[in-house]
């Protein structure tokens, strides 16, 4: 299923609107929530007041801080929470969608970009790990990983996803 959203692009100073692939299960939940809310029109995603009223639509700027108060919540080293912002999800999804060998154009739709900029400097440490200079070192047999294609990205999955929550 797709989803139309309008859009207030604030890097070319326009708006539109943008379609969204939703998976089945998303949609599932989707509906749960619109049925539990009883919201027929307007944002989707709205402030809880309480346990059984919703309020305005979330802001832009409160998105960070839940993003924050979730990291916390789940114990997240303070260094770490400094550095979640409302664009954390839009980043974790890139380089999901990277390591999944999704391919660029198809990325640049998701995330709904002009451009491939953001998402190669999103995923660029994921991107280096499977460069040619990567493969080739594989191939030579100069990496400690001695696999090639897939699974050779498999196998590096867990050390570049450290590197990143370093960050």
């Amino acid at each position: 299923m797709t989803l139309m959203t309008l859009t207030s692009d604030i890097h070319s100073g326009g708006g539109g609107c943008a379609r969204a692939y939703l998976s089945q299960e998303t949609v599932k939940w989707l509906q749960q929530w619109l049925n539990s809310t009883g919201i027929e029109d307007g944002a989707i995603f709205r402030r809880l007041i309480g346990q059984k009223r919703v309020g305005d639509r979330l802001h832009a700027d409160i998105i960070a801080d839940i993003y924050k108060r979730v990291a916390r919540w789940v114990g997240m080293p303070a260094k770490q929470v400094d550095q979640v912002s409302g664009h954390s999800v839009r980043v974790g999804a890139t380089q999901d969608l990277l390591w999944l060998n999704i391919d660029l154009a198809s990325i640049m739709q998701s995330g709904r970009w002009k451009s491939s900029r953001m998402p190669m400097r999103y995923g660029e440490e994921i991107l280096a790990a499977r460069g040619g200079m990567a493969r080739a070192a594989a191939q030579q047999g100069r990496d400690s990983r001695q696999e090639t294609g897939a699974n050779a990205l498999a196998a590096s999955a867990p050390a570049a996803a450290v590197r990143m929550s370093e960050r």
